[in-house]
């Protein structure tokens, strides 16, 4: 039980449908093929390949550092940087293409 217990679930989920999380392992930035997504490169070189990203960053620095910022609308850059994120909380943003199961 407990909050650890939702995690612990949401892992089980992630892993169990082939996602992998690697702990400790920084991303320089995010990688990008034809304006999608194709994965993140690690510190020391390494591309890792993947149709979705997921950032535990805010999104002013997923979308101004992790990602090149000419590859957004200039207004979405001055927006999600314009936003104050000091302080402790989790903020989570997903896009879905439909209701979740």
């Amino acid at each position: 039980g407990g909050v650890g217990a939702v995690g612990g679930y949401l892992l089980s989920m992630f892993t169990s449908h082939g996602g992998e999380l690697r702990l400790k392992t920084p991303v320089t930035r995010i990688t990008t093929e034809r304006n999608q997504v194709t994965g993140v490169e690690v510190k020391g070189g390494e591309r890792v390949t993947a149709p979705i990203v997921i950032s535990n960053l805010d999104p002013g620095v997923t979308f101004t550092t992790g990602l090149d910022p000419a590859m957004l609308p200039a207004a979405c850059v001055v927006r999600v940087s314009a936003v104050d994120h000091r302080g402790g909380y989790l903020q989570m943003h997903f896009a879905l293409d439909g209701l979740p199961e």
